[in-house]
């Protein structure tokens, strides 16, 4: 079949055609990708930031006597029917604190340790003291003696401006491979796990934990979260994995608990926390109804008080019947906690942390409890926590 078109029209089509597929290309056409699928620009962020914060991180090493128990990667794993060896070894992470040589790990990294040393970024090993450990909070302090050259401290963000969907990057020493970076997400906040701390065998918590899907595994203990200006938002400190590694859940302490706390261990070696002596949970509807309340009333329902507690000796009353819900036994009666110092107490979550991180030894506070329908003031003072 022969063309419509004569030669002129046919060149000024080919013309007009090529100008459109110019335009559309630019219009439609994707960003420039690395081969692992990043764009150019996130990826020369990533290696801006490595390169920004791993100079303030550690990796460090253990010597752990093998009558004590450790969560840290072992690296002397006997064969059977052998003799095992006295020491076995562990690898974690921690990140430069100041100019004076304090660097901040977790306290589980070095608890069990009769030996630690440090290896900085430009792979200079030193011998590490232990200032002081906190097994509350899972921080711990331990100092080198070096070159102020070498000590680059890493910058601490402010954790209360922390997002859900923030971009975050860890660096550690996962399974012993020194200097590793992952990045992820914060993937949620106000997490509420148990630290090491217990009292008549219940463990005491950690709150306002940070959640993310950066990758962290055994051995990034004790390293560094940050931001995408290279702060640190957070300590990474256990995963949730019924592997013993990564699942894409990770907690780290967030760093205005490393701020207070760290401090703290360097003068005293040790932390006194503030002390309520409660024990209950966060009132929900229908729990409320079962009550007699308001069914949208929040707060915490106190089921139990130690006796001789600052909550004993301020007057905070605990349950004193019980009642069915559902078929299971609920604990009532007792006051519903719903502010602190005019602060709104919605979930025990919100209590623990405005004692873990607002509060001090020997401070007094104002106790709002719900009790026969009023509301009524308590004066408590805090002591420090029993163990």
């Amino acid at each position: 079949m022969k063309s419509r078109f004569k030669q002129p029209a046919l060149s000024a089509l080919a013309a007009i055609g090529l100008c459109v597929a110019f335009v559309l290309g630019t219009l439609t056409a994707a960003p420039t990708h690395s081969v692992y699928g990043q764009s150019k620009d996130i990826e020369t962020e990533l290696i801006d930031l490595y390169k920004q914060v791993n100079p303030s991180v550690v990796s460090i090493q253990v010597r752990i006597p093998n009558s004590a128990s450790s969560d840290l990667v072992p690296q002397d794993t006997p064969h059977a029917g052998v003799t095992p060896p006295p020491f076995s070894a562990g690898d974690a992470t921690g990140f430069i604190y100041n100019t004076d040589g304090y660097i901040v790990t977790n306290s589980h990294v070095v608890q069990d340790a009769d030996r630690v040393e440090v290896t900085f970024a430009d792979d200079t090993t030193l011998t590490a003291k232990v200032i002081g450990m906190d097994r509350d909070s899972d921080l711990a302090v331990i100092k080198v003696e070096t070159d102020k050259s070498r000590l680059i401290p890493a910058t601490l963000a402010d954790s209360d401006k922390v997002q859900v969907g923030q971009r975050v990057g860890a660096l550690g020493n996962p399974f012993g491979y020194n200097n590793s970076l992952s990045q992820g997400i914060i993937s949620g906040l106000n997490r509420r796990l148990d630290s090491q701390a217990v009292s008549n065998e219940i463990p005491y918590q950690i709150p306002g934990m940070i959640q993310t899907d950066a990758a962290i595994n055994p051995g990034n203990s004790g390293g560094p979260l940050f931001d995408m200006n290279g702060a640190v938002v957070g300590i990474n400190t256990l995963i949730e994995s019924r592997v013993r590694q990564s699942s894409g859940v990770g907690f780290a302490v967030p760093s205005n608990l490393i701020k207070k706390f760290a401090a703290l261990l360097i003068k005293d070696g040790k932390i006194d926390h503030s002390f309520l002596g409660i024990q209950g949970g966060d009132l929900n509807a229908d729990e409320a109804t079962l009550i007699g309340i308001d069914p949208n009333q929040r707060g915490v329902l106190v089921t139990k008080v130690t006796k001789g507690s600052p909550a004993d000796k301020g007057g905070i009353k605990p349950s004193n019947a019980q009642k069915m819900l559902d078929g299971i036994p609920l604990d009532v009666g007792g006051d519903i906690i719903v502010a602190v110092d005019k602060m709104p107490i919605h979930h025990f979550e919100d209590l623990l942390s405005y004692l873990f991180s607002k509060t001090d030894i020997g401070q007094t506070i104002t106790v709002t409890v719900l009790r026969d329908g009023k509301q009524v003031d308590l004066q408590v003072t805090l002591e420090a926590r029993p163990h």
